[in-house]
């Protein structure tokens, strides 16, 4: 046998015991610590859709009853201080301005 047909086997050897060192290696990582979990935030809080427009109806028949469709941006997400525009559709279009007044959602409303 040549030198270099000597060295195939060795090398094939090492190689083996390498990946075999490395499996090792993680195994022993998952046991001792565990799988590692990426928590992921919260998704952010938004107003309810049919909430939000029968708040903003109610609001508007107060003022002249109807039953006016009512649209509202959609997924408002809940942050103080945040303001936004609903329309009431009636014999012409009234703008409700509404203003998320805390983190609860709690709106305040009213005409521009």
């Amino acid at each position: 046998m040549t030198e270099e047909n000597r060295r195939f086997p060795r090398s094939v050897a090492f190689c083996s015991f390498v990946v075999a060192a490395c499996a090792v290696a993680v195994t022993v990582r998952v046991l001792t610590f565990g799988t590692v979990q990426v928590e992921s935030p919260p998704p952010p809080r938004v107003l309810d859709q049919t909430a939000l427009e029968e708040q903003v109806r109610t609001y508007a028949n107060s003022m002249e009853p109807s039953d006016a469709p009512v649209l509202c941006p959609l997924s408002v997400v809940v942050t103080k201080g945040a303001e936004f525009e609903c329309t009431v559709h009636d014999d012409g279009v009234a703008v409700i301005e509404v203003e998320i007044v805390d983190e609860q959602g709690r709106l305040s409303l009213g005409r521009p």
